[in-house]
Parts: structure tokens; sequence; C-alpha cells
């Protein structure tokens, strides 16, 4: 087994490390300005395109997972042809779910049947 402090800094920048360890492993907003500079873009490109509907409806719970990825579909300036996204789900009791979406063929034919922005 490797040596944590070997590999720690080899995952997050050691600044990030620091600081949270200074701050008892709290929240503040010194923590969360190096969280934004270390992580920020992956945030915007990984997981914020898929919360367009969510900022706009609110929590519907269950129906949450799928408004993200409506979300995904809708988004126009990525093409998701080929990727696998990520689907987890979880209650506020013992079950959750993950699954995959495979993204195969063609699915404009869903964007352009949704077209949510335009009812926004």
């Amino acid at each position: 087994m490797q040596d944590i402090n070997e590999y720690k800094d080899k995952v997050f920048p050691k600044e990030l490390v620091d600081q949270v360890r200074a701050n008892d492993f709290k929240m503040t907003d010194a923590t969360l300005k190096l969280l934004m500079q270390a992580y920020g873009g992956d945030w915007k490109n990984k997981c914020e395109r898929s919360l367009l509907l969510a900022k706009n409806l609110g929590n519907i719970y269950t129906g949450s997972l799928y408004n993200g990825l409506l979300s995904l579909i809708g988004d126009t300036s990525i093409d998701l042809k080929g990727k696998k996204i990520m689907m987890f789900s979880y209650g506020s009791g013992c079950a959750a779910s993950m699954f995959m979406v495979h993204v195969r063929g063609d699915y404009k034919n869903m964007q352009k049947a949704s077209e949510f922005k335009t009812r926004l």
C-alpha cells in the first residue's frame, strides 16, 4: 500500500490540502476559492451543463435525474454521440441506483422534440 502522503499530493493540489486541514475540514470562503481554481473548469464542463432545467424548475425529486439527462441532450454545444453518461440517484432512505446511458446513433430528434429552452 502506498503512503497516503505520497498519494495525496498527486491527486489534490497541496495548497488545497493545507487550506482544508488548517480549517479543520470546514468549508470556508478561502477553501471554496481554491476548490474553484482547481476544479471549476471540470465542474462547468462536466456537471453544470446538466443543471439547466433544475435551475429553472427547482427540485422535482426523482424527476431531477431525468431533468439532468434532458439538459445534457438539449445542449447543442456538445456532441454526445458515442458517449456514456453515468446516472446516479439516491433517496433519503437506504435505496440508490446507478446506471449508464450509452448514446448511440443520432439523438438530434430527441433534441428537436424537447426544445425546452424556448419554453423556459
